[in-house]
């Protein structure tokens, strides 16, 4: 970003970058327990491979994660437009989406 605003600066427009916030993304080992569990209940109910790869930055899930406490970011319902105005999420995948979370818990 600093080289970025370098490139624009010239005698009469200059920047000043400060970065106030730097939050790390959230990373979970594909081999934790409740990955592998998601994962199986993912294709025995929902037919599907989850991908499995890093969330954020500016998730929170990194917190649990750096204090030992194995994290899922991003699984849920189906819908789009994330944060957007347009966000929606599907009615017709709760009831799957509660039936993974309460086997997970009782398999956890």
């Amino acid at each position: 970003m600093i080289k970025l605003t370098k490139e624009f600066e010239n005698e009469k427009i200059k920047f000043d970058v400060k970065i106030n916030t730097n939050l790390p993304a959230a990373f979970i080992e594909k081999d934790e327990k409740i990955v592998k569990i998601l994962k199986d209940l993912s294709k025995s109910i929902l037919g599907n491979n989850p991908e499995i790869r890093g969330c954020g930055p500016a998730n929170e899930g990194y917190m649990f994660i750096n204090s030992g406490i194995p994290t899922i970011c991003g699984y849920g319902v189906s819908g789009n437009g994330m944060h957007s105005k347009d966000e929606y999420l599907e009615i017709d995948s709760i009831p799957k989406i509660l039936e993974i979370y309460t086997k997970t818990a009782l398999e956890i």
